[in-house]
């Protein structure tokens, strides 16, 4: 009786996402770009990575007769120590270009950085391509690829 109630409780964690890598994703997502539907859009490239401190999630995306697309950056920090504090520094480099910015550290419980969007009518992230992010906080830095997912 008392293994099967250790083996349920361990059950409950793994399905909640309590072990699970990509729990770091959670609060990663705009949802307005997540109510667009599929079948309005040209296409929709999104890039996970995470690394001991941070995890990002760059969206590139299209709609159907538009001339432009957007692109959004989203990273938080997932790391233990010290929160960020002060002035936080990322760039990120992909195949059509890169981009880079300082954000204000957040007082927020969720440690989410959203820098906005990016409207553009130029070259367009290869979807099969990686884009390499590099973030520094605290004295600290840290970088890491963000893939397709």
């Amino acid at each position: 009786m008392k293994n099967a109630t250790i083996i349920l409780a361990l059950l409950g964690i793994l399905l909640s996402g309590g072990y699970s890598k990509s729990s770091v994703y959670t609060g990663l997502m705009a949802n307005d770009i997540y109510d667009i539907e599929v079948s309005k859009l040209e296409f929709l490239n999104e890039y996970k990575g995470s690394a001991d401190n941070w995890a990002a999630n760059l969206i590139s995306l299209q709609k159907i007769g538009e001339d432009n697309h957007k692109r959004q950056l989203v990273f938080k920090y997932i790391g233990d120590d010290t929160k960020p504090v002060g002035e936080i520094k990322y760039s990120y480099d992909t195949t059509a270009g890169s981009g880079r910015g300082t954000t204000p550290a957040n007082k927020n419980a969720e440690d989410v950085y959203f820098v906005g969007y990016i409207i553009s009518n130029g070259a367009i992230p290869l979807a099969d391509s990686s884009v390499s992010f590099r973030i520094e906080w605290n004295g600290q830095t840290e970088e890491f690829d963000l893939k397709v997912r």
